[in-house]
């Protein structure tokens, strides 16, 4: 039945050989504390968005619970940010990558003055997770400035 939903030899393309001695594996859970940017790679299926999704539920559950119980100043919570990056690509964005952001959170969310400024506070900091998803929804052709958008954000931290 899978194979309904999964092209056998593009998933072919994604897998490891079995003669190669495989990488340790470790859980996802023990090693997201120890990164700062993740490339999750996968056949088409294999969960890679559901992992970035739930990772950012994740963070923003704890940061809601830390919230709540006083454990954590504002300043310390995990800010998720997860868009689709054919999203980012949108010609019509700022050049800017946070406004760019903060663009697509407003097409999206109704937000407060006061929480969008807190937002715009965190976007560059260590405690801000931007999860782009659908890289394969980007035709790079059509899209050129994303590229320049992506080097921004990585320069801005």
């Amino acid at each position: 039945p899978a194979r309904r939903y999964v092209d056998p030899e593009l998933a072919a393309l994604y897998e490891e050989p079995t003669f190669v001695k495989r990488r340790q594996e470790v859980a996802w859970k023990d090693e997201r504390p120890n990164i700062k940017r993740a490339v999750v790679l996968g056949a088409p299926g294999g969960g890679k968005s559901f992992l970035t999704l739930t990772t950012a539920m994740e963070l923003a559950w704890e940061a809601r619970r830390a919230l709540a119980a006083w454990r954590q100043p504002l300043e310390a919570l995990y800010l998720p940010v997860s868009l689709r990056l054919v999203d980012l690509a949108r010609p019509d964005l700022s050049r800017d990558p946070a406004e760019a952001i903060m663009q697509l959170l407003r097409d999206q969310y109704q937000l407060s003055a006061r929480f969008e400024a807190w937002i715009r506070t965190r976007l560059t900091t260590d405690r801000c997770w931007l999860v782009l998803d659908a890289l394969d929804e980007v035709d790079h052709a059509h899209h050129p400035s994303l590229e320049d958008r992506l080097r921004a954000i990585e320069t801005q931290g």
